[in-house]
């Protein structure tokens, strides 16, 4: 409900102020969300196989998948896809990721994965556990040396055991297996693990050790990774790979004019753009953008298209404000998830700009807020 405007404090010109009435039903904006989604194209066949594991999954199997795909072919587009599908409903999901700097936090996809399933959370960076770990874990159907590891793993987030390869992995492995029986037994469970090829070495001798007795009935681990053989062997959990491959011009042509939408591009812009970005949707996805921020829907000529997406995104960022491309710049060294107080380090001088600069950032589409306090993460990850 709008409430005029109001000089606020910092601000040079009044804004334009909107009292919070409640929220909207979960109905309404779920319906919302998918009326305003394109739906996935070109990728009938990668659907099929990813739901003939969903099926084989909630008849009691356990699957591993692995899509896997250069940047922007649609990995996390064909995943996300299914997590809205009517299978995906049955099964608990539960999304993680790894890290580019996930060497400096050993087993940080392993302690996510646990405090989903307990019922805690992971906020902050450096990375803490909070909520009521000692309830959490103590309600666990566990034993109690089961217990005492998972409470171990929780307490020293980011300073793990030092006994990573020994007795310890053993105990935490055993543990591990024991929660993941408990919670397939209640529910078919689903866990996303995306960029497996960032994974750090301990979170993958971990999870390797702890699914390849492959008696996880009710599992589906859902990995994302460019090139699954460097990241996690395909022996090692025999997994079923999904390759994404560039879309066909057809597909890729009915994509484009989807997001062009309400605007009607010329035949031949489409065919341009097509050709430009070579069977990759995100790169096409990004050249509609730019079309439409600069006005040019009507432009037909090849050569006014960036090449490839470094090229567009150095555009992009050239037509920033000074300070927000700075903090882009210092967010892309930082690493992911970000934190505002580890920006304002980073950008030295400019730093009590960081806040509005955040603010910019994320209008413009660049960042988005993160699941804590203070904390951000790229809303373009490439």
């Amino acid at each position: 409900q709008s409430v005029g405007s109001l000089l606020l404090s910092g601000r040079r010109q009044p804004e334009n102020v909107y009292r919070v009435k409640g929220a909207r039903p979960t109905a309404e904006v779920a319906g919302r969300a998918e009326r305003t989604e394109t739906p996935t194209v070109g990728r009938e066949s990668e659907w099929a196989q990813l739901t003939e594991e969903g099926e084989r999954t909630a008849g009691g199997a356990f699957s591993v998948v692995c899509v896997a795909g250069p940047p922007g072919i649609g990995k996390s587009r064909l995943i996300a896809e299914w997590q809205r599908s009517p299978q995906a409903r049955g099964f608990r999901s539960v999304p993680l990721g790894c890290h580019a700097f996930g060497e400096h936090f050993p087993l940080l996809p392993v302690v996510d994965l646990v405090t989903r399933l307990v019922g805690v959370r992971l906020d902050g960076w450096p990375p803490r556990v909070s909520g009521d770990l000692e309830t959490a874990v103590s309600g666990l159907p566990l034993g109690a040396d089961e217990r005492t590891v998972l409470r171990q793993l929780l307490v020293n987030v980011g300073s793990p055991a030092d006994d990573v390869t020994g007795e310890w992995r053993s105990q935490l492995c055993a543990a591990l297996q024991s929660l993941l029986r408990t919670v397939c037994s209640q529910r078919p469970l689903c866990v996303i693990l995306e960029d497996v090829h960032w994974i750090d070495e301990s979170s993958r001798a971990i999870l390797t050790e702890a699914l390849a007795a492959r008696d996880l009935g009710g599992m589906l681990l859902l990995l994302s990774a460019r090139d699954p053989g460097d990241a996690w062997p395909e022996q090692l959990l025999r997994a079923r790979i999904i390759r994404l491959a560039p879309l066909s011009r057809s597909a890729m042509e009915q994509l484009i004019g989807r997001w062009a939408a309400p605007t009607a591009l010329p035949r031949e812009t489409v065919r341009a753009l097509g050709d430009r970005a070579q069977g990759h949707p995100y790169f096409a996805r990004e050249l509609v953008r730019a079309l439409r921020r600069s006005g040019s829907e009507g432009l037909a000529a090849e050569a006014s298209l960036p090449n490839t997406l470094q090229e567009l995104f150095l555009a992009q960022l050239d037509s920033l404000p000074r300070v927000v491309r700075h903090l882009v710049q210092s967010a892309s060294v930082v690493g992911e998830p970000l934190s505002a107080s580890l920006l304002q380090a980073a950008m030295a001088e400019e730093a009590h700009l960081a806040f509005s600069a955040l603010t910019e950032a994320v209008g413009q589409g660049l960042l988005r807020a993160g699941p804590a306090q203070g904390q951000f993460s790229y809303a373009r990850r490439l």
